[in-house]
């Protein structure tokens, strides 16, 4: 009888800790806030998803580095090119490996010019597919130091 209750009670403890690490884990891996607060971030050159653990954190981007660190181990993306990702503070350790492991929300821009364009057509391009204006990319140009 003696033996079943520190059975019981070791079952339980065991449990209980069980529990309470999932617990924690969820939490530690979910988004830092509710509320959507678009942030850039970087991808270094030769970076890998641990080394990226702290700057997460700076960021805002992750609550606890340990708890990223972990659901790498645990899932180990792989793919990661280096690049400026647009990330948020609402999205949560998963869906911020998932972005930066299929490249989505990537803050670049492609343009192409045909041979022979004038610098007008050129300022045109720009500013239709950038957030720029067409006089500051005029005022660009014209800057010697540029």
């Amino acid at each position: 009888m003696k033996k079943t209750i520190i059975s019981i009670v070791v079952l339980i403890v065991i449990l209980s800790v069980i529990l309470g690490c999932s617990i924690l884990y969820t939490n530690g891996i979910a988004p830092v806030t509710k509320d959507s607060k678009k942030v850039s971030f970087t991808v270094p050159k030769g970076s890998s998803y641990l080394s990226l653990a702290t700057s997460l954190k700076e960021e805002g981007l992750i609550k606890n580095e340990t708890f990223y660190k972990i659901y790498i181990k645990l899932n180990n993306p792989t793919n990661l090119d280096a690049n400026t990702y647009i990330l948020d503070t609402n999205m949560g350790v998963k869906k911020i490996v998932d972005v930066l492991n299929k490249g989505e929300n990537v803050d670049n821009v492609k343009l192409t010019f045909k041979e022979g364009t004038n610098i007008r057509s050129v300022v045109s391009v720009i500013s239709k597919n950038t957030n720029n204006k067409a006089k500051d990319v005029y005022s660009l140009l014209k800057d010697d130091d540029y």
